[in-house]
């Protein structure tokens, strides 16, 4: 019977040997190209520290001790340099996130054996990862010179280089100087604009997409990521694009894909159903495909078509089964079957749209057996469920508000306060319930608790910033606290035309435009519509203000501060 002995008992019997024999250093002093290691020591370590510095790395390793198997090992490399010990000691530092003992162990094995592969692919790793460029440019010289890779090989790895750093920016620097030897291709235009686009310079990354499309004017990988760019400057600009693209290109799936998602996003529903159709005939067996078409129906009121293509969907094995009853459910519900409606609401289990599915079920309760009914359902269902106390209480409230019973539904949240004191969910809804009552002080106090709860959360700034701009003079406090909400979620378009509104409250009129512009091409809200037709009445654009008023009112004809703001401008 063989015999098998371990990498770590082969290299502790070639360490006693090696040991015995040359001392502590395994260069051959002999050879006339010899530099000694900068750790040669007076006194040669003894032996039995060396050992024992090693079997503890190696019992560390083992034991998943990384860190500490990591110092163990770099000990033992300053102890006694050789190119396996610093390729185990720069493994092992990685595996623990020791960046420090990474890089020096890489410098010493870089210097030990300067031709090894690994050893420059980790030092140029450790060196960009930390932002030290101009350190790790001579590393990518002599790595880019190498003649056993290909060019696409050496332009990939930069390109992971650079996603992988924070420093995004000085790194797509230096992946330019570092590929400007490189022949120039499709392949180093792409990764390069990639890499700009990562670096959030999208100017420049669509011009290096548009290079790459030079070489091959079908290639939609390409094409995606330049839509990509595009979108960070202009969401209309990246649609245009896509839909040009797709004309040119009609069998580019992915692009086609991403296409009808942004017309989905428009709410573009009649526009987006051929290309639905198209992807359904390219992929006839994939079931979300035709869940999402359903959706697309539904959206356009024509529920046979949206009820045929979600049963489809399920009958190729759609997934996400509760979502397909909880629309199900809504299709009945507008064709006025409530018990069918309710029969699917109550088929979704419990799990994540099990509290939608309830609030629509308690809303058919509303519509069917009156508000006293409806409550009562609801308490029974939170004796029989209380891990679901906080969402069943909240629609409670929300049908008793829609009701027009706001004291009663005020006091519902009371209630859950004091059952789950400081309850996020509570104490928002309770603060924008009191501001309905003119109770603005509970208001302010229960957004201030929250923001001290979730101080990172925008949306809570924004709240309380856009009811201050909007119910009283307190602008500036406003516009601060909308500040930091904008800070936390940048492009948010609810927090955009907060911002807008506030710097129309205090007569910036040409911030304020430009704000729920910025806004309105996110979203077409009827909220942001209203707003922004009224900075364009005051200053004096009412034809653009008519236009974008009416269009808003024939989109969403319920909407309440929609309907106000057109009724006060167009017909008083």
């Amino acid at each position: 019977m063989r015999i098998k002995i371990s990498w770590s008992l082969r290299f502790l019997f070639g360490l006693c040997l090696l040991v015995s024999i040359h001392g502590t250093s395994f260069a051959d002093s002999s050879d006339p190209d010899y530099i000694p290691p900068h750790s040669v020591r007076e006194e040669p370590p003894r032996f039995a520290d060396l050992m024992f510095k090693f079997l503890l790395a190696e019992m560390a390793r083992k034991n998943q001790l990384n860190d500490l198997a990591a110092e163990a090992y770099y000990e033992l490399l300053l102890g006694l340099e050789d190119p396996r010990i610093a390729e185990l000691a720069a493994d092992t530092a990685n595996q623990a996130r020791r960046e420090d003992l990474a890089l020096k162990s890489a410098q010493i094995w870089y210097r030990l054996e300067p031709s090894s592969r690994k050893a420059q692919l980790i030092m140029l790793t450790m060196l960009v990862r930390m932002g030290s460029f101009e350190d790790a440019r001579p590393i990518a010289i002599r790595f880019l010179s190498a003649e056993d890779l290909s060019d696409i090989q050496k332009i990939d790895y930069f390109l992971e280089l650079t996603l992988r750093t924070p420093f995004k920016k000085q790194a797509f620097e230096f992946l330019e100087r570092s590929l400007s030897g490189v022949p120039n291709s499709g392949h180093k235009s792409f990764s390069l604009g990639k890499s700009a686009s990562a670096a959030g310079l999208f100017a420049q990354a669509i011009d290096y997409f548009d290079r790459a499309l030079t070489t091959n004017g079908s290639w939609e990988e390409v094409a995606i990521e330049k839509a990509r760019a595009l979108r960070e400057l202009s969401a209309v600009g990246a649609s245009n694009f896509l839909e040009q693209f797709i004309k040119d290109h009609p069998g580019a799936s992915e692009a086609r894909s991403i296409y009808a998602q942004d017309l989905i996003r428009n709410r573009d529903y009649e526009k987006v159903i051929p290309h639905m159709v198209d992807l359904i005939q390219a992929d006839p067996s994939n079931p979300s495909l035709k869940f999402t078409l359903g959706l697309v129906y539904l959206e356009l009121g024509e529920f046979d078509e949206a009820e045929s293509r979600i049963h489809m969907a399920l009958a190729l094995g759609y997934e996400d089964k509760d979502a397909a009853y909880l629309n199900l459910g809504q299709i009945s519900q507008s064709r006025e079957d409530y018990a069918l409606a309710a029969r699917w609401y109550e088929t979704v289990s419990p799990g994540g749209l099990f509290p939608e599915a309830q609030s629509r079920l308690a809303h058919l309760k509303l519509k069917t057996d009156g508000i006293e009914n409806a409550i009562g359902d609801l308490d029974e269902k939170i004796n029989r469920m209380p891990q679901y106390y906080v969402e069943l209480v909240q629609i409670k409230a929300a049908l008793l508000r829609e009701s027009n019973e706001l004291d009663r539904a005020f006091q519902q949240l009371e209630i859950g306060l004091k059952e789950k004191p400081d309850n996020p969910d509570f104490l928002y809804d309770s603060a924008l319930l009191a501001e309905k009552l003119g109770d603005m002080a509970t208001m302010e106090t229960r957004l201030r608790r929250l923001i001290q709860i979730q101080p990172n959360n925008p949306y809570v700034y924004n709240a309380l910033g856009y009811t201050l701009a909007d119910v009283t003079d307190r602008f500036e406090e406003a516009k601060e606290l909308i500040k930091i909400a904008l800070d936390l979620a940048p492009d948010n378009f609810m927090i955009l035309d907060s911002m807008g509104w506030v710097e129309y409250r205090l007569h910036n009129y040409d911030e304020s435009l430009e704000l729920l512009r910025r806004a309105y091409s996110q979203r077409r809200d009827p909220e942001i519509a209203a707003h922004l037709g009224e900075v364009l009445w005051v200053i004096g654009r009412k034809d653009e203000a008519k236009s974008i008023l009416q269009d808003a009112v024939v989109a969403h004809p319920d909407n309440d501060v929609l309907k106000n703001t057109v009724n006060r401008l167009l017909y008083d």
